[in-house]
């Protein structure tokens, strides 16, 4: 895990969705897609920005590994 995602995590547990591409080893226009199509992990819409709750982001991609 790289330091500025391990540093997001202490200050908030929302990751933006560039965090949450690098986590998950995709891009980010990967996680948009994945969203319009509403098949990828869940998103929380603040203002304009989109986070990911890092929790519901680790748990959709075990529910990937498992199904």
């Amino acid at each position: 895990m790289t330091t500025a995602i391990l540093d997001a995590v202490q200050v908030s547990p929302f990751l933006t969705e560039a965090q949450a591409a690098s986590r998950l080893g995709v891009v980010p226009k990967t996680l948009r897609n994945w969203r319009s199509a509403r098949t990828g992990p869940p998103a929380l819409r603040l203002g304009r920005s989109v986070r990911y709750h890092i929790e519901g982001l680790d748990g959709w991609a075990l529910e990937q590994t498992a199904a």
